[in-house]
């Protein structure tokens, strides 16, 4: 209708050529983030959306793969909390990171463009307020929305019954499934 199924067609495939980078990714050091600079900044030239979608779910990601990775091969104590396990969960944060940082300055001119597009459209006009507790972005009822469809899009209930903030089929979906978080504890702590 619009011409945005061109553009979700290709997200769809520039994150799935993302991923494939993040899998190999070894996030051991500096020269391993190439790759993933790369996929990142072809995802900010679709869309900024997909950046900070693509950005949680790869914070996520380094998370359980290198917790997964440095207690089962390395860490002789198999200790979630151990300094060995935390230096190399953090060392793969930041360079995931510092691949973000150095993916907004390439991609600085689509990422200001989006943003403009953003602040001045109507329907942030709608949801934000100059008095809001939480600055520029959200008064209370619209976060509180937000951290409920975390859980559950169907937490404050559907179509008609409806009761969140948004309009139920425009507002953020930020639930994929429970069992996306069974499946991450099933990973790291499942038996060999």
């Amino acid at each position: 209708l619009w011409g945005q199924h061109f553009d979700f067609g290709a997200a769809y495939a520039t994150v799935t050529l993302y991923v494939l980078l993040l899998i190999r990714c070894k996030f051991e050091k500096i020269n391993d983030i190439w790759g993933i600079v790369f996929g990142l900044t072809l995802i900010l030239l679709i869309s900024y959306y997909w950046l900070y979608m693509v950005g949680l779910f790869s914070a996520v990601y380094v998370l359980v793969v290198t917790i997964k990775k440095y207690i089962g091969d390395n860490d002789r104590n198999g200790s979630i909390t151990s300094r060995q396990v935390v230096r190399y969960v953090f060392r793969g944060e930041l360079l995931l990171l510092l691949a973000g940082i150095l993916t907004c300055f390439i991609g600085s001119f689509a990422l200001c463009r989006g943003i403009e597009e953003y602040l001045n459209s109507a329907r942030t006009a709608a949801v934000t307020t100059e008095h809001s507790i939480f600055g520029v972005f959200y008064n209370a009822q619209y976060f509180v929305t937000d951290v409920a469809r975390f859980f559950s899009n169907n937490l404050l209930g559907v179509g008609n019954e409806y009761t969140g903030a948004y309009n139920y089929y425009e507002g953020t979906i930020l639930c994929t499934s429970g069992l996306a978080l069974y499946a991450i504890f099933y990973y790291i702590f499942k038996n060999k």
